[in-house]
């Protein structure tokens, strides 16, 4: 067991309580101990910073535990193994767009150094639990066509734009509308990305995982 899973069990068998949230000490002021924005439990602590190898000391529990919180910010493989044991989500996107995010930002890259935590947390959410990207609001469809523009990885790139591309991973409007700008297709062009033509999933699969998405014309004549 390392250190830090040591300590945790430590401090559980003391009595302390992971789900309840409580100012973080690094960044707390004396004014942050009454803002209840600014406390955050165990439970949330180690999956906003992919640490989903304690969760099963920690237990995250529905019914104690925000699982929408927990949910939009998850960004490791672990994490989405454990919480989809205890709640899997009634809609994947808010985690698979946080994931993009992550992946297009790509902060360790841009420090010469490589962090593949967003993308085994994108292929861990396509399988095997099925996750798939239906809901996007139609203002945020252009901040996320941008930022995966800027990524500046075409190896990056070029995974994100297939595995999206996958429609087990992302509906057809959702997808159509992110690559439709002469931006997105030149670059794809100049890449030499081809759509990967996989088997659409089927009914029983769609009815199962997916929350009401937003037409495509809703998509496409708020972004123009």
């Amino acid at each position: 067991m390392e250190e830090r899973e040591k300590a945790i069990d430590v401090l559980l068998w003391t009595g302390a309580d992971p789900h309840q949230p409580v100012p973080i000490l690094r960044w707390s002021s004396e004014t942050d101990e009454t803002d209840s924005e600014s406390h955050y439990s165990a439970v949330q602590t180690a999956v906003h910073f992919g640490k989903g190898s304690v969760l099963p000391l920690l237990k995250p529990d529905p019914k104690r535990d925000n699982f929408s919180d927990l949910w939009a910010y998850v960004g490791d493989a672990e994490s989405v193994d454990h919480l989809a044991a205890a709640s899997p989500p009634e809609d994947w996107s808010p985690a698979i767009l946080h994931c993009i995010r992550e992946k297009a930002f790509d902060f360790a890259g841009r420090l010469g150094q490589r962090d593949w935590r967003a993308r085994h947390c994108l292929e861990r959410i396509g399988k095997p639990h099925g996750g798939m990207l239906t809901s996007i609001a139609p203002d945020e469809i252009r901040y996320l066509r941008g930022s995966i523009l800027k990524m500046r990885d075409s190896y990056d790139f070029t995974w994100l734009i297939e595995w999206l591309g996958n429609p087990r991973h992302c509906s057809r409007p959702i997808y159509t509308e992110i690559m439709r700008t002469p931006a997105m297709q030149a670059r794809i062009t100049s890449l030499g990305i081809r759509e990967k033509r996989c088997r659409p999933p089927s009914r029983e699969s769609q009815t199962m995982s997916r929350a009401p998405a937003l037409p495509a014309s809703g998509l496409t004549s708020s972004s123009r």
